[in-house]
């Protein structure tokens, strides 16, 4: 880290503007109980004030005790370090939050952060007994914890008699303050100017600088829109004004460093208002580097690591422009030496509160006087200034003198939370108390928040805290966070919670930042490649940030060198550390709340996650942060291989590719692939030929994998053969172009063998045809034939990696046609290894690992994304290629969203979520909730998410979740839940809502209950890409391993002790309790006023609850044996339920069939369906095929009636009804029983699938036979 002192400069021996003042100063803190001091920025104050404090104390003989509060956690370690190289170094420490400090038993000043002194001086205000000094700095500075400091501090002067007070600023509201301390006006200190003149500069000033004409135009459009803004009396700021104030701050910027009397040393500071505006500002100032001058650009922002910020303290070298970029973060408290020239765009990013919800947006506002003045005076420090203010001067007279405060513009609940645990008394004397209290509206507006999140009794002053309000209250968190620790308790996954709430802690992730503006494209792509493979290993499939930061965290505990660790999987080890910090706190504060042992909440970093726990904690996440859930939108991308990107054509060599990959290039195995393609215009086809002309042969002669036939647009039809190895990825990728249209329906080939498949598919619109037409002429990368038909029997031909020859040609539409070739062209593409997840996805995603890499390098940048290598042969020249990747884009869920907005979401930057591709979104569309959501602008269109969990596919899982507390989703999500699922799911919310009121963990069932009605009621989630060769077996759906719920419940005893009746299966478990039950008669017990229901052991007949019946089966030395070998005989039965019959003889046999679920053959149909019927996995498993292929099974009633129809009719080529017996072709049948009431009225009695006979009514007409038949 840069010394920010070793400019000799600003070193503390110079001599400043307040020095002057210093004995009316020290004389005013002897004198007065409370001292206000307003001097102008540069003067001194934040470095001067606190020494001249204790050299005063020091010649009296003694040592002074004092702690120095800072806005922002950079200045407070800025001026720590600086003040440490003075004569009294170490006498100067720092503290701040998540346990951060630097401090030596000499230290009597204490350079803190805001919110660390409100937590100690709300916790600990007996400690100030030994302070006799008090300094609150910046308080122009309205934040809530400079509100409560205030408020605190005035409290404090009470109680401690001997305390001095020092609130100081530059832009002070004297008045305001000296009325709230009850100090007369005439008492405010107002000591030193400026040390060094500062020029301020509008826009009416710039101009008569003679820019040139574009920019004088700019200027123009800049002075408008600050007339709009005075006569509309309107704070924001549109984006358009930002666009033009870049380019005249721009050219300023190259003015300045072509002044011929530019210090070498010196460096310019530009205010914008976020990050998105450093990183788009920094781009555009470093494409104006020349040979002879370069423009080094530093970034000040909160969300950046403090190591990252220090860096501005750095001086330029030789042929080096220093320019800062900041937002308000640098605003105050904060010396740049080499600062001589501000730029202020005057905008800032305000957090409002919409409306009178919970929610909060993030707009772009015109700061206040106060903060223009702060910014000026970042320069005159060291020499004389200059400060650009980009608007117009008419507009500053215009703006508000001092920002509106927090509490008047948040929302108010957490801390309504916050006073009452720090001060437990009641909240609106407290309120009130502040310097300027809120609103009524919103006071009340926070009661009734509270009270719906179960924090207090009643929505007013008057209702106390709950059980759980208590507990969330101690924890110092967020309220949702304390909440979501509330719940997880209940359900006994407390250790992993306060985990997953402790990430939510971390000010930045703990992976290390990818900042393209601060890297070589070669740093950058390193950083990137690394953070995504470790979160890939991380995740398992999950794709839930907060589940995989936990991961992160136990394999960092269980990590034997931690440093070595980290470098592996690019984490920075103090992040890690701090969220170490953070874990053990919250744990400590827990475990005092809800006096249990601090071993029993602990993470154990060996024990893998048990599906149940991750289970619970994405229910938790669910409950909590419902009205935050993003709904994914739609997947864009092209037709490609999961691991495979187009990119430009000649844009990269290999080699650039395996650079840009290099740091996981042994995994990922990134290459370039070169693809040939030519296209020819066929006329005079003969379009009957073509599908019988591609035989196994054909398909081998011309060396292509694939051929696609597609029709014209009257239509539609698609058709393909494809050989067997490419299908399932075929299938996947046919599936994301075409969505909702169905899956591609499997066609038996007279003309083929089992090597290849061919299947169809009707597109449904003709705007669909039209696009995907269009795609599949670059989007093929195998070698294959895509032949469009078109009218007048003409086609068009793509030959990609093949050429077929004249007699090739003539064999596909015959001897008259004439092909002509158009053109020939190549493409390219970056093709990598697939890396597999380690769990089961919990969503259909069609893209690989290598993919989703290149989308978080791309998408990393400002303006259009694009791969960026830095060039072999010259190392100033950047290579730059685009591609375009697979994406699914979000939106806010606007009927859970309180505002109602259906505002598109932002995924993180750099997360596994960026590349994520989801199929079939139409037919199951998925969902996810995110624990941090802030709107941007004040339209509400867009917001940015942060700590996103991804829900299983589908509607029913979030369905059933949300039922369990009560929130009944069947009017925008279906009724797709049945009703069995939904009585239940209400019962589960019955015993859960007051168990989670009042932290209850009595109903010891309730997670086990919980975790088998989600086994038992949720689908499994579609597959639409699976095979559909009967050849293979269909994937049988495992359910997850179950320890004994002696662990799952949270009972206390170590990890080698909970499975010893070694059940791993939930049937056999389920069988066992449903045993335990009988014998306990299941009725309910009177002693306990009959809310619990006994069961009772089998073998002694000890009659107890479940978990204590099951923990006594398993310890008691008795019993164990005896109920280990009834487990035996429970598993023996099922598994002789479940055992299928010996093979029949088929080799004498005319037809075989063949089981789709097994594989088991038969000699004929009827032994075939009647296996199919007897056997319950095979039987799950061809219901598990209908669902996957939903739309080719869901067929009208009279398609299930067919077969009927058929055997009542003599000829076989018609079709009987069932109701008039009249005979006719089987697509009049279908109109005539759809239209004819009395008809369709008799096929309804007569023919509605019996549940019990399934088989016979839908699979037999919907060619199960056929697919069976080898």
């Amino acid at each position: 880290m840069a010394d920010p002192s070793a400019t000799p400069s600003h070193g503390h021996d110079d001599v400043l503007p307040i020095d002057a003042h210093r004995d009316r100063i020290i004389d005013h803190i002897d004198r007065h109980r409370v001292t206000v001091i307003q001097g102008e920025t540069g003067c001194g104050k934040s470095s001067r004030i606190p020494s001249m404090i204790l050299d005063a104390e020091v010649r009296r003989g003694r040592l002074p005790r004092m702690m120095v509060s800072q806005p922002r956690r950079i200045a407070a370690r800025a001026l720590t370090e600086r003040l440490r190289t003075s004569r009294h170094g170490p006498v100067y420490g720092l503290r701040m939050g998540h346990g951060e400090r630097s401090e030596t038993p000499q230290t009597r000043i204490w350079f803190v952060t805001s919110g660390y002194l409100v937590q100690y001086m709300s916790h600990h205000p007996d400690a100030f007994a030994q302070h006799t000094h008090l300094i609150i700095d910046e308080v122009h500075e309205r934040s809530v914890d400079s509100d409560l400091l205030c408020m605190l501090a005035r409290r404090l002067l009470t109680q401690h008699e001997h305390l001095r007070l020092i609130v100081m600023s530059a832009t002070i509201q004297s008045k305001l303050y000296c009325a709230y301390f009850r100090v007369p006006d005439d008492q405010t200190l107002f000591v030193g100017a400026r040390r060094f003149p500062v020029e301020i500069c509008h826009t009416g000033d710039i101009r008569r600088m003679k820019p040139p004409k574009g920019i004088q135009y700019k200027l123009s459009q800049l002075e408008d829109a600050c007339t709009r803004s005075v006569t509309q009396m309107r704070l924001a700021v549109p984006a358009s004004t930002a666009k033009i104030q870049y380019e005249i701050a721009l050219w300023i910027l190259e003015r300045l460093a072509a002044a011929p009397d530019r210090r070498p040393d010196s460096a310019v500071l530009i205010f914008v208002s976020g990050m998105s505006d450093i990183l788009e500002l920094s781009e555009s100032i470093e494409r104006m580097s020349t040979v002879a001058l370069t423009y080094k650009v530093l970034p000040i922002h909160s969300e950046l690591p403090i190591e990252t910020q220090f860096r501005v303290f750095e001086s330029c070298g030789q042929g080096e422009f220093k320019v800062v970029i900041a937002t308000n973060a640098a605003e105050s408290s904060l010396t740049l030496p080499d600062v001589d020239t501000v730029i202020c765009l005057g905008t800032h990013k305000q957090v409002e509160r919409i409306g009178g919800s919970d929610q909060t947006q993030l707009v772009n506002t015109w700061v206040p006087k106060s903060g223009a003045i702060q910014r000026a005076g970042r320069t005159g420090r060291v020499r004389p200034g200059r400060c650009f203010r980009l608007y117009s001067s008419d507009l500053f007279e215009s703006l508000p003198d001092y920002e509106v405060p927090e509490v008047r513009r948040e929302p108010l609940d957490k801390l309504i939370l916050r006073l009452r645990s720090m001060l437990d008394q009641p909240v609106l004397p407290l309120l009130n108390d502040l310097i300027e209290p809120p609103s009524c509206a919103a006071i009340d507006a926070a009661f009734a928040s509270l009270h719906r999140m179960g924090m207090i009794q009643a929505a007013s002053d008057d209702g106390n805290l709950t059980v759980s309000g208590r507990f969330v209250s101690r924890l110092g968190v967020d309220i949702r966070c304390g909440r979501l620790l509330a719940d997880s308790f209940v359900l006994g996954v407390m250790a992993e919670a306060i985990v997953v709430v402790a990430t939510f802690q971390l000010a930045h992730n703990p992976y290390r930042m990818a900042i393209p503006l601060l890297q070589t494209p070669e740093e950058y792509n390193d950083i990137v490649c690394s953070t995504m493979l470790s979160a890939h290993h991380h995740d398992q499939g999950m794709f839930s940030e907060p589940c995989a930061l936990m991961q992160l965290y136990k394999s960092w505990l269980g990590s034997h060198s931690r440093d070595q660790w980290a470098r592996t999987n690019c984490v920075a080890s103090t992040r890690m550390r701090q969220l170490d910090t953070i874990v053990r706190h919250l744990t400590e504060r827990v475990s005092k709340s809800l006096a249990i042992p601090v071993d029993a909440i602990q993470l154990d970093p060996n024990e893998p996650l048990q599906p149940g726990v991750l289970l619970f904690i994405r229910l938790l996440l669910t409950w909590t942060f419902h009205d935050q859930a993003i709904r994914a939108k739609r997947t864009k991308g092209p037709l490609t291989t999961p691991n495979s990107v187009m990119v430009d054509r000649d844009a990269l060599a290999p080699a650039d590719v395996r650079r840009a990959f290099r740091s996981v290039n042994t995994i990922l195995n990134a290459d370039l692939e070169r693809i040939e393609s030519a296209t020819f215009t066929v006329s005079h086809c003969d379009v009957s030929r073509c599908r019988p002309a591609f035989t196994d042969k054909c398909m081998a002669d011309l060396k292509i994998q694939f051929v696609i036939v597609l029709g014209t647009e009257s239509d539609r039809t698609f058709w393909v053969i494809c050989c067997k190895e490419l299908w399932p990825a075929f299938n996947a990728s046919i599936a994301k172009e075409l969505s909702g249209a169905g899956n591609l329906k499997q066609l038996p080939s007279s003309h083929l063998t089992a090597q290849h498949i061919t299947a169809e598919l009707t597109i449904p619109t003709v705007r669909q045809h039209k696009e995907f037409r269009k795609h599949l002429k670059s989007a093929v990368t195998q070698p294959s034939m895509i032949i469009t038909l078109q009218k007048s029997q003409a086609a068009h031909v793509v030959c990609t990696r093949c050429c077929p020859t004249e007699t090739m040609s003539a064999h596909i539409f015959g001897a008259k046609s004439k092909w002509h070739r158009s053109q020939s062209t190549h493409v390219e593409r970056i093709t990598f290894n697939d890396v597999p997840t380690q769990g089961v996805p919990v969503v259909q995603d069609c893209t690989g690992l290598g993919p989703k890499i290149l989308t978080s390098i791309m998408h990393g940048y400002r303006g259009e994304p694009a791969l960026k290598i830095t060039s072999v042969d010259d190392p100033n020249r950047v290579i730059e290629a685009r591609a375009t990747v697979c994406r699914t884009s979000w939106e806010l869920c606007s009927d859970l969203s309180e505002s109602g907005s259906s505002a598109s979401a932002n995924v993180p930057r750099h997360s596994l979520l960026e590349g994520l591709g989801i199929l079939n979104l139409k037919r199951h569309p998925v969902f996810a909730v995110a624990s941090g959501v802030m709107f941007f602008g004040s339209n509400q269109k867009s917001i940015r998410v942060e700590g996103v969990t991804v829900l299983p596919q589908g509607e029913t899982w979030l369905h059933l979740a949300l039922l369990l507390i009560g929130i009944d989703t069947k009017s925008w999500l279906g009724a797709r839940v049945q009703q069995p699922a939904r009585q239940a799911a209400m019962r589960l919310h019955d015993r859960l809502a007051p168990a989670m009121r009042g932290l209850d963990t009595t109903d010891a069932d309730l997670p086990y209950d919980i975790f088998s009605f989600f086994n038992d009621s949720t689908d499994p989630m579609a597959r639409d890409a699976v095979t559909d060769n009967p050849a293979e077996p269909i994937p049988q759906p495992t359910r997850p391993v179950v320890h004994v719920p002696t662990e799952f419940m949270g009972d206390q005893r170590g990890p080698e002790d909970t499975n010893d009746l070694d059940i791993t299966d939930v049937s056999v478990l389920t069988r066992l309790r449903d045993m335990a039950k009988g014998k306990g008669c299941g009725h309910k017990s009177h002693k306990d006023g009959g809310n619990k229901l006994k069961y009772a052991c089998l073998r002694c007949g000890a009659r107890s609850t479940w978990k204590k019946c099951l923990i006594h089966m398993s310890t008691k030395s008795s019993c164990k044996a005896f109920i280990a070998a009834v487990i035996q005989d429970i598993e023996k039965e099922l598994a002789d339920a479940n055992a299928p019959a010996p093979a029949p003889d088929v080799s004498s046999a005319t037809e075989v069939y063949q089981c789709l679920a097994c594989g088991r053959q038969a000699p004929s149909w009827d032994t075939c369906l009647e296996h199919i019927r007897g056997s319950a996995a095979c039987f799950q498993a061809i219901v598990q095929l209908q669902f996957q292929e939903q739309d080719e099974w869901t067929v009208p009633l009279a398609a299930r009636i067919g077969q009927e129809c058929l055997r009542s009719s003599r000829d076989p080529s018609a079709f009987q009804c069932p109701g008039c017996a009249k005979l006719m072709p089987w697509d009049d049948l279908q109109d005539h029983i759809e239209y004819d009431p009395s008809c369709r009225n008799v096929c309804e009695e007569s023919f509605d699938p019996d549940p019990s006979d399934w088989m016979s009514a839908t699979l037999v007409v919907d060619g199960l036979r056929e697919r069976c038949r080898i």
